[in-house]
């Protein structure tokens, strides 16, 4: 369960609701399926599949429970922007510029 609030605080709310959206659990066997394949890759069920977010929310969280190592394949975390890297430099040179004396 830690790791499922570690993935939430580390990915964007837009990424999580992507890959809640690109995902639909099969009735047949609770088993997760990309959306847009047209059969069950485990039991091979061919027929409306459940696309309620809140139930696929919850065969994610159960099954990012027993797989973490899943959360890197299913959604890379995203690289800091142009403007926070740029703001991380600025902000460390800041800090390592000596502060002049002016005490005279």
């Amino acid at each position: 369960m830690e790791e499922i609030k570690n993935f939430r605080q580390t990915r964007s709310e837009g990424q999580m609701q992507s890959l809640v959206l690109s995902l639909k659990v099969c009735p047949v066997c609770d088993s997760l399926t990309r959306a847009e394949a047209e059969h069950c890759g485990l039991c091979g069920w061919r027929g409306q599949f459940t696309t309620d977010v809140t139930q696929v929310s919850e065969s994610l969280a159960s099954l990012l429970e027993k797989c973490p190592e899943l959360l890197q394949t299913l959604a890379p975390t995203c690289a800091p922007s142009f403007l926070t890297r740029l703001r991380e430099v600025l902000t460390r040179e800041i800090k390592l510029r000596k502060r002049l004396d002016l005490s005279a």
